[in-house]
């Protein structure tokens, strides 16, 4: 079996649809500049933002869908004109019902809970990861399946690995997956608090880099199964692989050992060596540690015959979850016009003697790689060709629970954990460290081949804490602890850290859906033989604060900290 990419659209600082953005990348220029729709007030930091306001989009998204499609958050109807395109080019917008719909983001619609959060109205209706992806669903009337992956900045290119193993193991023959992803003042000052937002254009892989642009917007694929060559393709999907880099929250290891790793996967299953791929479209954040790990990882990775390679977040700022499909359509954007994109800004560091493209090269490709690395060490590279290479392997769904445990006493992790390891940990999350190890011991595995998390809405005590006090302090001063261990995937990511797990590590956010389609992934996993066994998490917290506005939407509360263990028996 083979993936055919039969159409494709995206949306960002570019511009709007693939022929404005080829425009754009064609004569080298970037969409990154003042602020002009965020209201922050930060407004010294550059961003790539959609040169259009909520009711421009909003007025295109009503046309697309043919009806008043109602509230949407910023993220929804940046998503549903990328869908669009993407689905007009593979000729299949109004026949969905067929087809499944992976997508990835990460703040969903915080763009609407700021504005309600402290208005007296309790709304949360359009806050969580899902609610986004079922807002963009019912633009195009109904899909038979539809998911959400939050891995941070890895969920797109997360959201084709699901998506593509839902092609391999026969639950469908066509879906639609990538990501969006819209500029919030949350997003925003998170990044801020960290320290990692540079006041000038970003200079990826520079000696004077100073940290990243935040960017915004949306991109999408239509992957259909096919058998032999398909004439109507754009390329093919050959490779991919999600690594975890277990080494810390928000820094990579010095080695880039999880980076390492995806390359890697994505080469072995393509069946390629570093002398067949013609170009890396790398991660290339900016930021001193992300863009020094990155070329120590392309160094151990292939030697002498590194590729030509760039960072376009130099063209659309940094666009988080949205990055990874983004990114991939500009790849398929220079495949189509036979040119390599160049790495804007850059003058020296520590890339030299190395073919970082400075400007648009001209490029025949036939295979290029894309990479996508996020909080939690979450990495993920793709691999696509124009022409198809040898058939993925298929599978059929597999695997079953062989372990179960469940905790609701915090103080059983001392089992498990050290003081310190435990010191900064909330009451839930000690009790679902200590379930997964339960269900480990029971299962007799001490790592687990990989490690999936669902969760309805996340880690939304510390999302509380940091928003509360960007609304209290105006945007100053703000702590990162709590933005750094806001995103859905931290448990994930801290218990592939505990426990050295370098393998799969995703992270489902689709409120009622999530476990199931957390299962369904651990089972295509092992049906496709890509692990043995999987631990899987069910997460979510509860306080006081966020069950009153739960109670006050008609929502019953809930928390959970389970945990499970699959394996082929």
């Amino acid at each position: 079996m083979r993936i055919a990419i039969t159409g494709y659209g995206i949306v960002s600082a570019l511009g709007i649809g693939a022929e404005a953005t080829w425009q754009s990348l064609s004569v080298q220029h970037s969409g990154i500049g003042a602020m002009r729709v965020l209201g922050s007030v930060h407004h010294d930091l550059p961003v790539g933002e959609v040169p259009f306001s909520d009711v421009e989009l909003k007025a295109m998204c009503n046309a697309i869908a043919g009806k008043d499609l109602g509230t949407l958050s910023r993220s929804a109807m940046l998503g549903i004109v990328a869908a669009n395109e993407a689905l007009c080019m593979a000729e299949c917008k109004g026949s969905t019902s067929d087809m499944a719909f992976v997508s990835g983001t990460t703040v969903g619609g915080m763009d609407i809970t700021e504005r309600v959060w402290r208005s007296g109205s309790a709304a949360i209706d359009h806050h969580s990861a899902g609610s986004c992806t079922d807002d963009i669903s019912r633009a195009f009337g109904s899909f038979a399946f539809a998911t959400t992956l939050s891995t941070a900045c890895s969920s797109a290119l997360n959201a084709i690995i699901y998506g593509s193993n839902m092609l391999r193991t026969g639950q469908y023959r066509r879906v639609l997956v990538g990501g969006t992803e819209a500029l919030t003042l949350f997003h925003l000052n998170g990044f801020n608090s960290l320290r990692i937002l540079d006041t000038n254009p970003c200079r990826p892989y520079d000696s004077h880099r100073a940290g990243l642009n935040l960017g915004e917007g949306a991109a999408y694929l239509v992957l259909e199964a096919v058998d032999t060559v398909c004439e109507h393709a754009q390329a093919y999907v050959v490779g991919y692989a999600n690594r975890c880099d277990a080494y810390h929250q928000t820094s990579t290891s010095q080695e880039g050992l999880g980076p390492q790793m995806a390359m890697r996967g994505a080469m072995a299953m393509a069946n390629v060596k570093a002398s067949d791929i013609d170009y890396i479209n790398t991660h290339g954040t900016a930021t001193p540690n992300n863009d020094t790990t990155e070329l120590t990882a392309l160094r151990a990775v292939f030697g002498d015959d590194i590729p030509p390679f760039s960072s376009t977040k130099a063209f659309t700022g940094h666009t988080t979850s949205a990055s990874g499909t983004i990114e991939t359509v500009l790849c398929l954007l220079g495949m189509r016009h036979g040119v390599a994109f160049a790495n804007l800004r850059y003058e020296s560091g520590e890339a030299v003697g190395m073919p970082l493209l400075r400007d648009n090269m001209p490029n025949a490709m036939d295979i290029v790689m894309c990479n996508s690395f996020a909080f939690g060490g979450n990495d993920s590279s793709l691999l696509v060709s124009r022409t198809p290479n040898a058939d993925l392997v298929s599978g059929s769904v597999a695997g079953s629970v062989v372990a179960d445990a469940e905790c609701d006493d915090p103080m059983l992790c001392r089992k498990y954990l050290s003081p310190l390891q435990a010191r900064r940990l909330t009451a839930q999350m000690k009790c679902l460290v200590a379930a997964a190890y339960q269900a480990l011991e029971q299962a007799a595995i001490k790592t687990p081949d990989a490690i999936i998390a669902a969760t309805q809405w996340g880690c939304i005590g510390n999302t509380m804490l940091f928003l509360n006090d960007m609304l209290d302090n105006h945007e100053q001063e703000l702590s990162p602890t709590p933005f750094m261990n806001s995103t859905h995937n931290t448990p994930a990511a801290l218990l592939a850290q505990l426990l050295g797990c370098h393998g799969y590590n995703s992270t489902i956010s689709h409120d009622e859906q999530s476990l199931e389609n957390a299962l369904l992934d651990a089972r295509m996993l092992i049906g496709c033989g890509e692990a043995r066994n999987v631990l899987v998490l069910d997460y979510d917290e509860a306080n006081e604060e966020w069950n009153a506005v739960l109670t006050a939407n008609g929502i019953v509360p809930r928390s959970a900290a389970k945990a499970m263990v699959l394996k082929r028996i």
